[in-house]
């Protein structure tokens, strides 16, 4: 018997800001069923950095709107300014997805939030009975709590759930997704984010490498201490594309292009039917 693999998809309606939804579905990019046009790469082509910039500011709001009924890990409410950048890092904490890797090296880390005017959100949680998880945990907020910086810019949410992960889908700037490559299965997550028209900094695993070569802004090297360096270059390189606008909408763009049909929900429905119900 031959299996077919079928990447897993989103709903769109869902998990898209509703204004970028219809965004999407008035420039004929994606139709009122949720596919993807057969020239949705021309049409993708026509979304203006104004556009791009008025969406995030809505996103931005729903997300501070959420936020501001969590608390971060001393217990305040979160709210960021509009002029500031975000990365988030959202998603169950387990070892291979290695959320303590951007802070490796917190004088790098540190230049890049003040330079940046930028946040680091963290959002997610242990798996229950995964002890040395919760150790690196405790340890990365240590180290979160004894830097200023990290004091005032990285914000821990530990009751992440779905309301959340829309939230900063929605509204942040740059997701960081890096797994140890070929462990993950497939991920949705970083799904939301581009298509909420946001930058990817990602390991090429799970879904994400589906597409070849990266379109995103990819995390590489031989080993632990290379991937560190190049997710550092990465996330300036994120910055960099956020201070300019037609940079940053090229960026977004060329991601769209090559993964709006992986992302689609309703794609993935019509692989499944087909797989089953064609000869």
């Amino acid at each position: 018997m031959t299996f077919h693999a079928v990447t897993n998809g989103i709903d769109m309606p869902t998990w898209v800001l509703p204004e970028t939804y219809a965004y999407l579905q008035n420039a004929d990019i994606v139709d009122r069923f949720g596919l993807i046009s057969d020239d949705y790469r021309e049409k993708i082509d026509s979304i203006q950095p104004r556009h791009l910039r008025e969406l995030k500011r809505i996103g931005r709001r729903e997300m501070n709107h959420v936020l501001a009924s969590r608390r971060d890990q001393y217990g305040q409410p979160i709210s960021i300014p509009e002029s500031a950048m975000v990365f988030d890092f959202k998603r169950r904490f387990a070892d291979y997805k290695r959320p303590y890797m951007a802070f490796e090296d917190v004088a790098e880390l540190t230049d890049i939030l003040v330079n940046a005017d930028a946040h680091y959100i963290l959002a997610g949680k242990v798996h229950p009975g995964d002890t040395a998880m919760y150790a690196k945990l405790h340890a990365l907020l240590a180290t979160i709590d004894h830097d200023p910086v990290l004091r005032a810019r990285v914000h821990y949410i530990e009751d992440y759930d779905e309301s959340v992960g829309r939230a900063l889908a929605l509204g942040s700037d740059c997701a960081i997704n890096v797994p140890v490559v070929g462990l993950e299965a497939c991920g949705t997550s970083w799904e939301k984010d581009i298509a909420n028209l946001k930058l990817l900094i990602s390991t090429a695993d799970g879904g994400v490498a589906d597409v070849n070569p990266a379109t995103y802004l990819e995390v590489t090297g031989e080993n632990y201490a290379e991937e560190t360096a190049s997710l550092y270059a990465q996330m300036r390189r994120a910055a960099s594309l956020l201070r300019d606008d037609e940079q940053l909408s090229k960026a977004v763009r060329r991601q769209l292009v090559a993964y709006l049909p992986v992302i689609s929900g309703a794609r993935m429905l019509r692989d499944y039917l087909h797989y089953l119900f064609t000869k």
